[in-house]
């Protein structure tokens, strides 16, 4: 049985047009316009690089592993994320998932155009990235808010052999 990998990849900060400041309620409520900014960003295709390996205490490298070309193509079409029905071929993402699923889309399916790629001693090798998903997150009066992806990366990778 093949090991499954679930890497949470990308995280897009975007902003409002206007800002009402930072609210402390006790439950956070949604951003008026979150499903309209979702939907704005069916089809927008984005391409991805991957540097890994620095160590965040040290900020020394490691064992370093460059992806690169990785094209993603967003789609508005739902996936469900959730007890009890949640889809098992997808990977959990933190808002559907986490404690306030109701500041989130709920998970949208992402399209991988193409699977990154990185030079170990062999040549070139492909990462193969399956069953892409997305949600937006936005609080109310929150001057911006997060696109959070997910895959499943089917066969393990040893940066350890990488150049």
């Amino acid at each position: 049985m093949k090991d499954i990998y679930r890497l949470p990849v990308l995280s897009i900060l975007f902003a409002a047009k206007s800002t009402k400041g930072f609210g402390f309620d006790s439950y956070p409520k949604v951003h008026p316009s979150l499903k309209e900014s979702a939907s704005a960003q069916e089809h927008l295709q984005i391409s991805v690089k991957f540097d890994i390996g620095i160590d965040k205490e040290s900020q020394e490298r490691g064992p370093h592993l460059y992806l690169n070309g990785l094209e993603l193509k967003f789609c508005n079409d739902d996936i469900a994320l959730s007890p009890p029905e949640g889809n098992q071929n997808y990977p959990k993402l933190p808002g559907i998932n986490g404690p306030r699923p109701n500041l989130s889309t709920g998970g949208k399916h992402l399209e991988v155009i193409s699977s990154p790629s990185f030079i170990d001693h062999q040549g070139i090798q492909n990462v193969d990235f399956k069953n892409g998903c997305w949600e937006m997150l936005w609080r109310e009066d929150a001057p911006a808010g997060t696109v959070v992806c997910g895959f499943d990366i089917p066969n393990k990778v040893n940066p350890d052999i990488v150049c």
